[in-house]
């Protein structure tokens, strides 16, 4: 979430440049204006939640590899499989 400023101050600082068309009552240009801001007033939500939402549902976690242990030593993870490869 690096960029959640700059993807917001773009957002508002374009929108509020809609503002004199807005304002103004042409027929023509204030439903264009209308349309616009509402556009952009609504990609801040897909370039900050469903974006990378969608990224993780379709690529999924990575796991993170753990750091190799010294011989002999383990923790509280390896136990399961310690269990497992025991033969008493």
């Amino acid at each position: 979430m690096k960029a959640t400023r700059h993807v917001l101050t773009t957002t508002i600082t374009t929108m509020v440049g809609f503002v004199p068309l807005l304002a103004g009552g042409n027929p023509f240009w204030q439903p264009l204006a209308i349309a616009i801001a509402g556009g952009i007033g609504g990609s801040p939500l897909l370039a900050l939640y469903f974006t990378p939402a969608a990224y993780l549902l379709l690529c999924g976690r990575q796991k993170q590899p753990r750091p190799p242990q010294p011989m002999g030593q383990f923790d509280e993870r390896d136990e399961p499989r310690i269990r497992q490869t025991s033969h008493s």
